[in-house]
């Protein structure tokens, strides 16, 4: 018979012997004047299905409590009725003990009870969710928190979840528009009856170029994503979405300006920029005396090549005039020309 513990008996004890009746075991305790009498011990075996192996798992029995990462799980108890409880394996990575608990009855001989542990169908209900105002085709998700984000790229997507208490966030990929709700939380009883309804809006903000630098009655004008701006002070340009937008400032007259192009970046709230304007330096007055609207000394030069070029001009011209007044004596003989010459006096 294989020892199963430390059994207290009475003063002296002598030989054991058993009872082939009962299967005790009838220890006389000499000196006492009484017997005491074992129960013989039986092996309660526990033996589990379904779990990954190594899991840890445990139960109590009788008030006793063990633990293996076996599929086994042993007892030695006497005849009898015991109760065991499983509810400490039943959150052991979502499975389910069957059966959870129950008693054990131990009957002149080994007992084993089988338990399987199962992950329990779980019944989910459908909530759906509809979308407005975005572009088609653009991207949004639902998040629920512990759970898989869903995204859809058109207007509905609807979720799968067991009965309960859920907390959402809606978003979406096109940062310029954004949810009237962004978060939320919904409830689980059984079959959904209703639909959620989330609207996007546009996102719109102002943008502001403040001047600085120009005199008060002074007008300047700026280009900013193709609208272009004039006034004095501030030039505002609202509804204005996320992004990044360039901006070019007109000249005005007599001022340089810092910048005077450029990007200015819109994300999630009103954008300002400050355009410095400041006084261009003129050149030094010249106070010396003028000629011909040119400094004396180049205006005089400048008469002077003139009138040397009309004196120029002027004895061209008359020198061809007079050639054309002169006779060409070869060309015109004198009035004799031909006559014979009288003889010569004697």
């Amino acid at each position: 018979m294989a020892a199963v513990g430390s059994v207290a008996v009475g003063l002296s004890p002598e030989t054991p012997v058993v009872d082939s009746g009962t299967g005790d075991v009838l220890v006389p305790n000499f000196f006492s004047n009484n017997i005491s009498v074992i129960p013989p011990l039986y092996s309660v075996n526990f033996r589990e299905s379904g779990l990954p192996e190594g899991t840890v798992w445990s139960l109590q029995l009788n008030g006793s409590f063990q633990r293996a990462s076996t599929p086994t799980i042993t007892f030695a108890e006497p005849n009898g009725s015991y109760l065991f409880d499983m509810v400490a394996a039943a959150s052991i990575g979502g499975y389910s003990p069957i059966p959870p608990g129950g008693s054990a009855n131990v009957s002149g001989g080994n007992l084993t009870i089988r338990v399987t542990f199962e992950i329990p169908m779980v019944t989910t209900y459908t909530v759906p969710y509809v979308e407005f105002g975005l572009p088609l085709g653009t991207e949004w998700w639902v998040n629920v928190t512990g759970r898989t984000s869903v995204s859809s790229d058109n207007s509905t997507l609807s979720l799968s979840e067991p009965n309960g208490t859920y907390v959402y966030s809606v978003t979406t990929a096109n940062k310029t528009y954004s949810p009237s709700y962004p978060d939320g939380n919904f409830t689980i009883n059984g079959p959904f009856e209703w639909q959620y309804q989330v609207t996007f809006t546009r996102l719109a903000y102002t943008v502001t170029f403040n001047e600085s630098g120009l005199p008060p009655a002074v007008q300047w004008s700026i280009e900013f994503d193709g609208t272009k701006g004039l006034g004095t002070g501030a030039l505002p340009f609202p509804g204005v979405s996320n992004g990044t937008y360039s901006f070019f400032v007109s000249a005005v007259a007599g001022y340089g300006s810092e910048p005077s192009s450029g990007t200015i970046r819109v994300s999630g709230r009103d954008a300002i920029k400050t355009i410095v304007f400041t006084a261009v330096p003129q050149g030094p007055t010249n106070s010396a005396p003028k000629f011909l609207h040119l400094p004396q000394m180049e205006g005089y030069a400048l008469l002077g090549g003139i009138l040397a070029v009309i004196v120029l001009a002027a004895a061209i011209m008359g020198l061809r005039y007079r050639r054309e007044l002169v006779p060409n004596e070869s060309a015109h003989p004198g009035p004799d020309a031909g006559a014979e010459e009288p003889p010569a006096p004697r």
